[in-house]
């Protein structure tokens, strides 16, 4: 079981840098104040939010299966 939540926590942090790219290419693209590059931003925050949503399942299940 502990195996399980090291490699959830280590996938984490991958998705905890991901977000922090994606916030920050965000506060760029406001900040160009270029419609398609905010268009741009804001699919691919929908694309991670999706791919976010996929790490919990996944995430969740790994940690409850039984051995």
């Amino acid at each position: 079981m502990q195996e399980a939540n090291i490699l959830v926590m280590r996938r984490a942090a991958i998705l905890w840098t991901g977000s922090a790219l994606v916030t920050g290419f965000n506060i760029f693209a406001a900040y160009a104040q270029d419609q398609r590059l905010v268009m741009g931003a804001l699919a691919l925050t929908a694309a991670f939010a999706l791919f976010g949503v996929a790490f919990g399942v996944w995430a969740a299940r790994k940690v409850t299966a039984r051995p």
